[in-house]
């Protein structure tokens, strides 16, 4: 485990979000799985939901796996402070508005999404990303089409 994932109590909200971003761009689930409470809940959209921390990394391994990919464009992120839990623990929100770019082969989807993170002590507790079904649509056709056409691959904004 790296010396920066110890340090994760020091971070702020945003960080944690973003860092969590930045290890699955960079296909290092250790980080990603070490950031997710034990019991997280996780859900992109309609498509698929998770719960628990093994179940969730489970799914992030294939995701960002050999003949997969993922990277991501964060265009803003904003901080709500949540307020306490039952137990007094202190849950900070974390919205984000970002690009996700998807690899899976010669297949490369580009969708814009909003995420949700409830991160509470380092750690997060929940992640929702939402986005239009339309787009995700329209972003599977396009990625099927630069699969043939190498032209219409659709890239991300440069960071």
């Amino acid at each position: 485990m790296s010396v920066s994932a110890h340090h994760c109590l020091l971070w702020s909200a945003e960080d944690v979000a973003v860092r969590f971003l930045e290890s699955l761009a960079v296909g290092d689930t250790e980080i990603a799985e070490h950031l997710l409470a034990p019991d997280v809940d996780y859900r992109c959209g309609v498509l698929w939901s998770r719960r628990g921390r093994s179940e969730v990394t489970r799914m992030l391994t294939r995701m960002v796996g050999t003949s997969r990919g993922f990277d991501v464009a964060i265009a803003s992120i904003d901080l709500e402070p949540g307020g306490n839990e039952a137990d007094g623990s202190e849950i900070d929100v974390v919205r984000t508005v970002r690009t996700d770019h998807v690899v899976m082969g010669r297949v490369r989807v580009q969708l814009s999404v909003r995420g949700r993170a409830e991160i509470r002590a380092g750690k997060i507790v929940a992640w929702h990303d939402d986005f239009d079904r339309w787009h995700l649509t329209t972003a599977v056709l396009r990625g099927m089409c630069g699969a043939v056409v190498p032209s219409m691959r659709p890239h991300l904004p440069p960071h």
